[in-house]
């Protein structure tokens, strides 16, 4: 016996599949203004020519189901033609037209024609969702690829495309489809291997500078046979400089961060009582850090933390499960915590009392003793960055500042930069 239930999932399936296959063939033997406005008849005035496909979207707008079904259709086909797009620079223009085109619509223009009443009943809805959202923000990121300069009265959200290691946490969120997904992780990566390279090369030379500064060839003019490199940060030359030394320091004067974490996650093995690696994670979280206030006692503040993190399993065998969420529970107090309302005044505390770049570092440590901590990390940042998108780059030049530091602190300890060779501090 054939289920009424089996027959509706069906046509369901089946008319989002001959919709979206429309769209990737359309996409593919078209112009880009031909796509738009195509685009724009079938999603938000209900003018379609396509007999093929005009019962399909109709069957979508009027589901019995709610408008999520016509949500998540919309996006995908957003999707199919982004991704089609980005593969080439000269259409990218045409991505910022397309998710806009929304903007264009009246939406209190009556009509008599029940289908177009509703779907621009939807795209009106469709406006307000986190799917437009993360539509604009992808489109930015895309378009964004040759931001090349920072201008202060520019808000924090123009600067999206500048920090890969916000895309999945502000691009992806929890639901996402897999064109979505492949394409932003292709971005990311590209865009931080451009960045690490960039930094690769201006570090070096800032190192070659040092040497001949150091042998006191500068004044014989030594210095302009070199190839300058630019800073690909927003930091001035001073606080890179300040920042490369923090992340490439020897804390105890004798081994690096990377070398510290390795040790330490050596010593404190699976086996070791929960309590012991309590005690040996605030030593390790302490080393070098230095408070600009003497009122302010950093290591007292970790000690509490740590004191009142599952103090019940002080006794028990360290597990990954434990690891890991005592880094979380470090993290949502030491950056934002959002169980109460993305409170992150302690994250402003250490900027003030520690300096950006010891901040940095801290939280870096935690990621590095602790990797499956990171996207935690990452995602905590960009909560912050929502929460300022919106605010000129003038008005919070504390989080631009803890941006771009995360940025460079992330390129040095989880990138592929090699300075084996260079000699900056």
């Amino acid at each position: 016996m054939i289920n009424p239930q089996d027959n509706i999932t069906f046509k369901r399936v089946n008319s989002e599949k001959i919709v979206y296959q429309y769209f990737r063939d359309y996409v593919e033997n078209n112009s880009p203004q031909e796509v738009i406005t195509e685009f724009r008849r079938v999603f938000f005035e209900f003018s379609i020519n396509s007999s093929s496909i005009r019962s399909h979207v109709e069957n979508i707008i009027f589901s019995k189901e709610d408008q999520g079904r016509f949500f998540s259709a919309l996006n995908y086909c957003y999707h199919i033609v982004i991704n089609h797009w980005a593969q080439k620079s000269e259409f990218h223009q045409f991505i910022i037209e397309l998710v806009n085109i929304i903007d264009s619509i009246n939406f209190k223009a009556k009509s008599y024609d029940r289908r177009r009443k509703k779907i621009l009943e939807l795209a009106h809805s469709f406006r307000q969702t986190d799917y437009y959202l993360k539509l604009q923000r992808i489109a930015k990121v895309i378009v964004g690829s040759s931001v090349s300069g920072f201008n202060f009265q520019e808000s924090i959200s123009q600067y999206l495309s500048h920090y890969p290691y916000l895309y999945q946490a502000l691009l992806l969120g929890t639901e996402y489809i897999p064109e979505e997904k492949n394409l932003i992780i292709k971005l990311q990566k590209m865009r931080q291997e451009y960045f690490e390279f960039q930094l690769a090369q201006h570090i070096i030379y800032r190192s070659r500078l040092k040497q001949i500064a150091q042998a006191r060839q500068i004044s014989h003019g030594a210095g302009k046979f070199l190839r300058r490199a630019k800073n690909p940060s927003f930091l001035s030359e001073r606080d890179l400089g300040y920042s490369l030394k923090k992340y490439l320091e020897k804390p105890n004067g004798q081994k690096t961060i990377n070398q510290i974490s390795r040790q330490f996650l050596n010593k404190n093995k699976l086996g070791v009582s929960y309590k012991d690696f309590k005690n040996n994670l605030y030593s390790y979280l302490i080393l070098g850090v230095k408070s600009r206030n003497k009122e302010y006692q950093f290591d007292k503040i970790i000690s509490s933390i740590l004191n009142k993190s599952y103090y019940q399993s002080d006794n028990q065998p360290l597990s990954d499960a434990l690891i890991f969420q005592t880094c979380r529970r470090l993290l949502r107090f030491l950056v934002v915590d959002t169980t109460q309302n993305n409170n992150h005044r302690q994250l402003i505390d250490l900027v003030i009392n520690l300096g950006t770049a010891t901040t940095v570092s801290l939280l870096i440590k935690m990621a590095l003793i602790c990797p499956q901590v990171k996207p935690e990390l990452e995602q905590r940042l960009g909560i912050l960055f929502l929460h300022y998108e919106s605010k000129k780059a003038e008005d919070v030049t504390w989080l631009v500042k803890i941006l771009e530091n995360f940025l460079i602190a992330f390129s040095i300890h989880f990138g592929k930069i090699d300075l084996s060779a260079t000699k900056i501090i």
